[in-house]
C-alpha cells in the first residue's frame, strides 16, 4: 500500500532480473532486488519516473521541492546524482506523463501540471543530458508555421514510439500523430 500511496504514474525499469525500479508518482522510487521492494531515490520529493538511456544508465526523475519543478538524476547504484536540470511548467505542481530517450540521445518527457483542481497537459521537454539543455515544444499560435503545414508537437502526449532516428509516433488526447524528420 506504502507503494501506491498518492500513486499517479508508474515507470518499470530493470537492470537485471534482481534489479528493478519502479516510480509511482508518489513520495521515495521503489527498487526490488529479488527478495521483496525496498523505498529508493532521493530523500526528499516524489518520484515521477525512471528511466534507462541506450547505454543501460538509469535516471530518475523527480518534483523538486515547493517550487514544483522536476529535476533529473543520474541513478549510480544508491545515489541520485543531480544532473543540474530542472523542468518548469505553469501551475502548482509539474507532472511526467512518460520519460524516454530517443536513438539519437535526448530524452523526451511528456510534462503535465496541476492548475487549480485540474491537471493540464503542457507538450513535451527534450533534454539533452550531457549539455544539461531543454527545448519545450508545445502548442502555439504561430499561423505562419500553420499556413506552411507545420504543426506543434501535440499538447497532451501521453506516450512515444521511436523508429528508427528520424521517425517518432505520439498517442495524444488529440489521436495519434506521426512526425518524421523536422
Amino acid at each position: 500500500a506504502e507503494m501506491l500511496d498518492e500513486a499517479g504514474t508508474l515507470a518499470v525499469h530493470c537492470l537485471g532480473p534482481d534489479d528493478c525500479w519502479i516510480a509511482t508518482g508518489a513520495p521515495h522510487a521503489w527498487r526490488w532486488r529479488g527478495d521483496g521492494f525496498e523505498p529508493a531515490g532521493p530523500p526528499e520529493g516524489v518520484v515521477l519516473a525512471i528511466t534507462r538511456d541506450a547505454d543501460g544508465v538509469l535516471y530518475g526523475l523527480h518534483r523538486t521541492g515547493d517550487k514544483g519543478g522536476i529535476a533529473i538524476a543520474r541513478i549510480d547504484g544508491e545515489t541520485w546524482v543531480p544532473l543540474g536540470v530542472e523542468l518548469k511548467t505553469p501551475g502548482t505542481q509539474s507532472e511526467v506523463s512518460f520519460a524516454q530517450f530517443a536513438p539519437d540521445g535526448l530524452l523526451w518527457v511528456g510534462l503535465r501540471y496541476h492548475d487549480e483542481d485540474s491537471v493540464q497537459p503542457y507538450g513535451v521537454a527534450l533534454v539533452d543530458v550531457g549539455l544539461g539543455a531543454v527545448a519545450y515544444h508545445h502548442a502555439s499560435g504561430d499561423r505562419r508555421d500553420r499556413a506552411r503545414g507545420i504543426l506543434p508537437v501535440p499538447v497532451g502526449v501521453v506516450d512515444v514510439a521511436f523508429l528508427g532516428q528520424d521517425q517518432v509516433w505520439m498517442a495524444s488526447h488529440e489521436g495519434a500523430v506521426r512526425m518524421q524528420g523536422e
